[in-house]
């Protein structure tokens, strides 16, 4: 007698099956993946904030010019400082006395990157937002001369559509 071959191909129904579960995952899944990106997207941001507020800070309280330094094409913000009266700006340094991190966006915050800045005194790309003693913006040249105060907002903006924006009259950061 005889056996039958053994079959070895999926039927229309079995294929059918598997591509509605498949359509079923994919449906559930997708706006959680966005919802991740736009939570990246909102920290990335956030933490943009977090450096421009506390350069602001340290400018206040110490009494020298303290800016954040963004550069477009690392997708990098750090805090600097001038030291000393007419010196070069330098890393500003943690409370343990070690120079600032740059927070890398790209590496921090996947997906997500810094795309353009516009600076106070309207020059766009890399530079630096500067703030003096009393909180105010001002634009320094690369050498950490001053070049005088905003004559506009300074703004940033990250991947997805999100701008940090920092005020020209106030240096008010949101």
């Amino acid at each position: 007698m005889a056996h039958p071959a053994s079959r070895s191909a999926f039927t229309l129904i079995e294929a059918m099956v598997v591509v509605i579960l498949m359509s079923i995952i994919a449906v559930t899944v997708m706006p959680a993946l966005n919802n991740l990106d736009k939570a990246r997207q909102g920290a990335a941001a956030d933490e943009l904030i977090r450096l421009l507020t506390q350069a602001r800070a340290l400018a206040m309280a110490s009494g020298r010019p303290v800016g954040v330094s963004i550069d477009l094409e690392e997708d990098a913000a750090l805090i600097v400082q001038i030291s000393a009266a007419g010196g070069p700006p330098t890393p500003a340094t943690d409370p343990m006395g070690q120079p600032e991190e740059a927070v890398r966006f790209a590496e921090q915050y996947s997906g997500v990157e810094l795309v353009a800045m516009t600076q106070g005194d309207g020059a766009s790309g890399s530079g630096a937002i500067w703030f003096r003693f009393d909180g105010e913006p001002q634009t320094r040249a690369a050498d950490g001369a001053l070049v005088g105060a905003f004559t506009q907002d300074a703004t940033v903006e990250l991947s997805g559509s999100k701008v940090v924006t920092v005020r020209r009259g106030t240096g008010l950061v949101e």
